[in-house]
């Protein structure tokens, strides 16, 4: 289990075996909250870089700029391709690229509605509570 910190985000990841892990994340700001759920696939996990594969769901707000509430809602699906870095068997580096749907919607304007394919990128430091893998190199 590891504990991370994005920008501009916090996630929790729990791994389960040696090569899956679910990690659940919020990312914010002064006009956007995100929220969700990632499925990650390590691919070879006994290295000190580790690639891995994954699927995300999120949902988001954004603030409406004109009434001030945080009345845009929505969702994004998506998948995404990625490597984590293991300085030690604590703390990691990762990084990823994603591409998905992104689907916006309105709750106070009926006819306001925005869906479009999105391509993502993070980056994050992860500092794990426990050993996150018995075979690691670390």
């Amino acid at each position: 289990m590891s504990i991370g910190l994005s920008y501009p985000g916090i996630n929790v990841k729990y791994g389960f075996l040696n090569n899956l892990a679910v990690d659940l994340h919020y990312q914010g700001s002064t006009i956007a909250g995100i929220a969700g759920a990632r499925a990650l696939y390590y691919v070879l996990p006994t290295n000190t870089i580790i690639p891995y594969l994954g699927l995300e769901v999120d949902y988001l707000q954004y603030k409406n700029q004109q009434s001030n509430d945080w009345s845009i809602t929505g969702s994004y699906v998506g998948a995404l391709l990625g490597i984590e870095y293991y300085f030690s068997r604590a703390l990691s580096i990762c990084t990823d690229i994603g591409y998905g749907n992104m689907s916006m919607a309105s709750t106070t304007v009926s006819d306001v509605s925005y869906i479009t394919d999105k391509i993502i990128a993070n980056i994050g430091l992860n500092w794990y509570i426990t050993v996150p893998r018995k075979d690691s190199g670390k």
